[in-house]
């Protein structure tokens, strides 16, 4: 064991502390906790985040929504899921922008059994679609959240989640569409609905991450 320092004056000792501080300052293992910390700090383990800080609680309502079942293992969904050369998805784009949507140009009989059978194989295959979209933009932002640092791709985020709960909100009380006559824009509109909610819920909980 070396020697035990003695200082004679509290002067002394302060003086000799801080040459000890400045000595550690400047030595390689205290540069590399520097380092480290921060790392962590743009960089934090990704078991470690759960949500994104400074938002409020996800509302009941919107939970349910993000509960509705997707038509997984239906032919359609899957092959939409999958971009099967097959089926022709040129002309969903407008049930997946912002409602009211376009005009639909579709001129069969709105109440015949093939229009609500059509209906019901659009929302498999918009499903599908969103999912795919959804698997594909989870990539991209993998990369964007790690390039970016923590702290900037975490606001970033936490903007973009506050616009779509706006967003939802607004468009989870719109009545424009009668379930009975204009079954497939309610339809649609259902669908953009959940698909809202879940992309909240999916950036809300960082499920891009997993």
């Amino acid at each position: 064991m070396g020697r035990r320092a003695i200082y004679l004056t509290a002067a002394a000792k302060a003086s000799a502390s801080r040459q000890y501080d400045l000595k550690y300052a400047q030595s390689p293992r205290r540069s590399r906790q520097l380092q480290q910390r921060r790392k962590v700090a743009q960089h934090p383990p990704t078991q470690s985040l759960t949500s994104i800080p400074y938002l409020p609680p996800l509302s009941p309502v919107l939970l349910a929504w993000c509960d509705l079942p997707l038509p997984e293992g239906d032919p359609l969904y899957e092959a939409a899921l999958s971009a099967a050369a097959w089926i022709d998805v040129s002309d969903i784009a407008r049930w997946k922008k912002l409602p009211p949507f376009e005009e639909d140009d579709d001129r069969t009989d709105p109440y015949s059994d093939g229009y609500l059978r059509f209906t019901h194989n659009l929302s498999k295959v918009v499903h599908g679609d969103r999912m795919r979209m959804q698997n594909e933009r989870d990539v991209q932002r993998r990369s964007d959240f790690i390039g970016a640092g923590w702290k900037v791709a975490m606001g970033s985020l936490r903007e973009e989640v506050v616009e779509l709960l706006k967003d939802w909100e607004r468009v989870r009380n719109l009545t424009i569409y009668d379930p009975f006559h204009q079954s497939r824009e309610h339809t649609m509109l259902q669908v953009y609905i959940q698909w809202q909610a879940r992309t909240i819920h999916h950036l809300y909980y960082l499920k891009f991450m997993l």
